[in-house]
């Protein structure tokens, strides 16, 4: 089966984090959630969510001027494709 990449924009680290479940249940294959400039946080079938030094409750990227500091990275098989999109935008991403 095919996959394609996405990459997504998000407010905050818990914006992203708030839609893992639903990427998960189309078979992502693999999610990372970076903040920009920082070590990745990632979440794939293997392993369980880690996190980055200073990362658990913070939002370091949205300090209230509005960008879009978070950056989830996914591989989804292509039927899901669609469906991924819709799911990440209605989560507040900006694909």
């Amino acid at each position: 089966m095919a996959e394609k990449s996405m990459q997504a924009y998000f407010h905050s680290s818990a914006e992203a984090q708030s839609i893992l479940t639903k990427l998960k249940a189309l078979r992502v294959k693999d999610v990372q959630i970076n903040q920009v400039g920082s070590n990745p946080v990632e979440e794939n079938s293997q392993t369980a969510m880690t996190s980055a030094v200073g990362f658990e409750g913070e939002d370091t990227a949205s300090d209230g001027d509005g960008r879009l500091g978070t950056l989830l990275t996914a591989l989804i098989d292509e039927v899901s494709y669609k469906q991924a999109v819709r799911v990440v935008r209605d989560g507040g991403g900006v694909i």
